[in-house]
């Protein structure tokens, strides 16, 4: 049997398929889906985009071939790389998602370059079930959601009186709980919220099963009793790289780790310097060798958390 010559159909290499013109997989994609092609018109397979090559054409302060790319060894814990969110407007034509690529595929399309994403739109209003069970649907085998706790509980009681609150989340994102794809919970606090041991240690011992890490903003959270005591429920803090909080810290409380980058301090406008993505491999690096990491990129605009992401994906070699 002829090899099949209608690869970009069917998704096989013409090695791999044997069924030629009447491979059932390409008669059932009769066309290239609009995802599948950049601006240019061309079909493109996922790998050959999977370290942003495809997304780094006339962008200023990103570099294309990543020297140095290391290779995973056994020994390495897992790690993680994604964006805060995958739905985004300005990420359309071009930027990150092909020309008339429709909404209800985006999450398809991300996932083709990151196996995780941090859903941010869970801490603004709490998602109906089929929603997310959508997304638990739509997304590859492997791939791992992380979401924000409601600003209910975290911004407005303030971690009083979780029950409730914590209870109504937790059964939004039922489809989540029920299969693989659930990651950690992020409890990010506001930056007025000063100290508070007791309340702190309160909602540590409610939490339920599953990883949690939170993201103080204030500069009273960052100290050591705080850690031991997140230590003492598993729980993680949050490693944030913002140039406006130079007080935040690189410490580990748990074995993992959870990394937000908020926005770089030598590229523009929140871009990441390449010197800088380098000095963050390093550390991952270092990381991995013992405990598992998350890390996340929120500087969405102009694309600059896709291509940050690939970037240190391609430098991790992950």
């Amino acid at each position: 049997m002829p090899p099949c010559r209608r690869a970009h159909r069917c998704g096989l290499l013409p090695e791999r398929c044997a069924r030629g013109r009447h491979c059932r997989r390409a008669a059932t994609r009769a066309r290239v889906r609009a995802c599948d092609r950049p601006a240019g018109g061309a079909a493109v397979r996922p790998s050959a985009t999977r370290h942003g090559r495809a997304f780094t054409r006339g962008r200023r302060g990103h570099t294309g071939a990543v020297p140095g790319v290391v290779r995973g060894a056994r020994s390495l814990k897992p790690i993680r790389i994604g964006c805060s969110g995958w739905n985004y407007d300005h990420w359309r034509n071009g930027v990150f998602y092909p020309p008339r690529c429709p909404p209800r595929e985006w999450l398809d399309y991300y996932a083709r370059h990151f196996d995780t994403v941090e859903v941010n739109a869970t801490f603004y209003r709490l998602p109906k079930r089929d929603v997310v069970a959508n997304w638990v649907r739509t997304s590859p085998a492997g791939f791992v959601f992380t979401v924000k706790m409601s600003r209910y509980i975290t911004h407005i009681r303030r971690l009083r009186d979780l029950g409730s609150g914590v209870r109504t989340f937790y059964d939004r994102i039922q489809p989540l709980i029920r299969s693989p794809k659930l990651g950690p919970v992020l409890w990010q606090l506001p930056g007025n919220f000063r100290r508070d041991d007791d309340r702190l240690a309160n909602a540590l011992g409610k939490l339920p099963p599953g990883r949690h890490c939170f993201e103080f903003r204030h500069e009273s959270w960052f100290a050591a009793d705080v850690y031991e005591l997140l230590r003492s429920h598993g729980a993680a803090l949050v490693i944030g790289d913002h140039p406006q909080r130079p007080f935040q810290t690189h410490e580990v409380t748990a074995d993992w780790t959870f990394v937000r980058f908020h926005s770089g301090s030598r590229g523009r406008r929140g871009n990441y310097s390449e010197s800088e993505l380098e000095e963050w491999a390093r550390r991952l690096e270092a990381w991995r060798r013992e405990i598992e990491v998350f890390a996340y990129f929120n500087n969405d605009w102009e694309g600059f958390a896709i291509r940050n992401g690939l970037w240190l994906k391609e430098r991790l070699g992950v």
